[in-house]
């Protein structure tokens, strides 16, 4: 019932996840009447059969097709043009059957229920769509799926319109003319109709393909395009397929605007599918926007977040929240699953705390369950807590107990992980480690957690010795496990050029720590890589609170950018990347040489001003803004 529920919700709140099961539900049933009537034309072998037989058969691989390039098995180009050809076969068809039912004056023998369900199935679509597409519109986008998909049910009630009247002649018995004739028109104009249709789904495929769109007789298509004379100063980079943009929270969201603003809309013709996970509309939505953004996230591929604020409970009063809503980044990584790699951006002249860091040290943390996706309660006194596990069924497979809470009230908090995140921890790690030549640490507490640590430890242990120990050897780098603590000890000790792999919650508090050894919170990225090739880009650091009140007051702010810079660059790099994009690859990398170069010269905010130390430069201190428009400046 939970699967049901949670279905039946996001297809209230996602048009296209909706058009999709509708295609997935018409695609079943219109296979069934292809075997039926298969079965009927083997029977009887007569024309209206075969008729028959063909129609559904063009219905079937239609849907087929779309279905296949909803999930991403078929090419843009191939899926629109096969489809536009089997739309125009479906128009031809409903043509030939006109003529054959004037010719000989017998109507098609469609079954009586496939006119009753396909019928009930149009209706549907037409109550749906009056009451709310326009919204759902709003929130998805569906491109050319939503215009293929429309086409077809379109072209399918014209031809169920023409059965109908077909049925209608049939019952006046054949002996009016002028219903014969008319019948022959309409099934030419219905099957014209389907033609154009065909027509123009193919021309918006081969528009779409280069950037261009048509904007005419209410098929919400626009052409822009420029003189062929006209040589403008500078024309923005074109992309291919959105990002998933995630607004954040007080500080970090005006920086958000701001970067847009002057680093990226006057060189790129950013495309994103935006959602506002700002905790006013995480709490307005009772945080379903978190799952969406996250789920619109493995659609696309890649996302860049801003920084949220997870509420604690003087959260919960200031903002006058419906209840203490759990953290949007635990919610989206268990949704994405993956790991969280973390590491710093070196510039000449910021000098780590430590002074004998010389390379990189970079953080990988599993993204995935421990105390994120923990469930905790508060104990009264003279309560006991256990720990228990069912099987399917619901009987008790195992009853630990965990504490008799009878000297006090207290909490009691349990966490889980799965074997295959871990395993897929794992392998990320040892490719991660692979592609950057860097030897990998793993640390646990294993001998405190004899079970939950030590399962990491043995999952580690034995994907490295089947998979990755002779790629290793051969790459010249080494995997070590130790110790969480002892981990810690050699890590300040080293100078670096180290992976570090961590569980959630250690990973949460060492990459700070790294990071403001680095320099500060604000100099390193972060980026949540799935299995399934999903990326996430964002800030390590939180929102700035102190620096937004100011600003609230109208106050200056210094505030380092540079890290939400990043998050921004190595989205579009992806992007780029998965699209072959080069020329936003080539912008990313701009972006990011500028930002570094800017800070290089001895302009920065002042969180940077203290570290900085370089022979012949005095570090001048800008303001938020300003800092932005310098490193603008150098993008000219």
């Amino acid at each position: 019932m939970g699967f049901v529920r949670k279905t039946v919700r996001r297809c209230m709140d996602n048009y296209t996840f909706r058009a999709f099961c509708i295609l997935c539900a018409s695609l079943a049933v219109n296979l069934f009447y292809l075997i039926w009537n298969a079965v009927l034309c083997f029977v009887k072998a007569g024309l209206w059969e075969s008729s028959q037989l063909a129609w559904f058969a063009l219905l079937a691989a239609a849907r087929a097709l779309l279905l296949l390039f909803y999930l991403r098995k078929l090419k843009r180009e191939t899926c629109f043009y096969v489809q536009s050809v089997l739309l125009g076969l479906s128009g031809i068809q409903l043509i030939l059957l006109s003529f054959l039912v004037y010719r000989y004056n017998v109507a098609p023998v469609f079954s009586f229920w496939y006119l009753m369900v396909s019928g009930g199935y149009i209706c549907v679509k037409l109550v749906l769509a009056l009451t709310g597409r326009r919204k759902f519109r709003k929130r998805t986008s569906g491109g050319l799926f939503l215009r293929a998909k429309k086409y077809l049910s379109l072209a399918e009630g014209l031809f169920l319109f023409h059965l109908l009247f077909n049925r209608l002649i049939e019952y006046y018995g054949w002996t009016d003319g002028m219903l014969l004739l008319s019948n022959l028109l309409a099934g030419i104009l219905y099957g014209a109709i389907i033609l154009l249709l065909a027509g123009l789904l193919a021309v918006r495929a081969f528009l779409q393909m280069r950037g261009k769109c048509l904007s005419k007789i209410g098929f919400s298509v626009k052409i822009i395009r420029k003189k062929l004379n006209e040589v403008p100063c500078m024309s923005k980079i074109q992309m291919k397929n959105p990002v998933v943009e995630m607004d954040g929270d007080e500080m970090t969201r005006v920086l958000w605007q701001w970067i847009k603003e002057d680093l990226i809309l006057p060189f790129v013709d950013l495309k994103t599918e935006y959602y506002d996970l700002g905790l006013v509309n995480r709490d307005k939505t009772d945080d379903q926007v978190t799952v969406d953004a996250a789920n619109a996230n493995k659609k696309y591929k890649v996302g860049v977040k801003c920084a949220t604020i997870t509420p604690n409970a003087q959260r919960v009063e200031e903002y006058k929240l419906k209840q203490m809503w759990k953290s949007p980044n635990g919610t989206i990584r268990r949704i994405l699953d993956g790991t969280v790699f973390r590491a710093p951006i070196l510039a000449k002249g910021i000098t780590p705390y430590i002074p004998g860091w010389k390379k990189p040290i970079v953080l990988a943390r599993h993204a995935y369950g421990d105390v994120y996706s923990g469930v905790e309660t508060q104990v009264k006194q003279g309560n006991k807590a256990y720990l228990v596990v069912e099987d399917e069924q619901g009987g008790v497979v195992e009853k630990l107990f965990i504490h008799d809470f009878r000297e006090s009230d207290g909490i009691v908090q349990s966490i889980h992980n799965l074997d295959k995140s871990i395993a897929s921890f794992a392998r990320s790690c040892f490719n991660y480690a692979l592609d950057v030549k860097m030897p990998l640490w793993f640390a646990t507490k294993d001998t405190i957690s004899k079970k939950y640590d030590h399962h990491f430890k043995d999952i580690f242990a034995e994907i490295y010795d089947k998979e990755y120990k002779e790629k290793f050897a051969a790459a010249g780098i080494e995997y070590m496990y130790t110790l969480i603590d002892d981990a810690v000890a050699r890590i300040v000790r080293s100078e670096g050029g180290i992976l570090w792999a961590c569980k959630n919650y250690d990973g949460d508090v060492m990459s700070d720590m790294v990071a403001t050894a680095y320099g500060s919170l604000g100099l390193m990225t972060s980026v949540l890589v799935s299995p399934d090739g999903n990326y996430e880009f964002e800030a390590a650091h939180g929102t700035v609170t102190r620096h937004y009140y100011k600003h609230l007051k109208g106050e200056e702010t210094s505030t380092n950018s540079v890290a939400t810079i990043f998050a921004w660059t190595g989205a579009l790099a992806k992007r780029g990347e998965l699209d072959g994009t080069s020329e936003l690859c080539a912008f990313a990398k701009k972006l990011e040489q500028a930002t570094v170069a800017t800070i290089e010269s001895g302009k920065m905010t002042g969180d940077l001003i203290p570290l900085f130390h370089a022979e012949g430069i005095v570090p001048q201190k800008l303001d938020s803004r300003a800092f932005l428009k310098a490193v603008a400046a150098r993008m000219q």
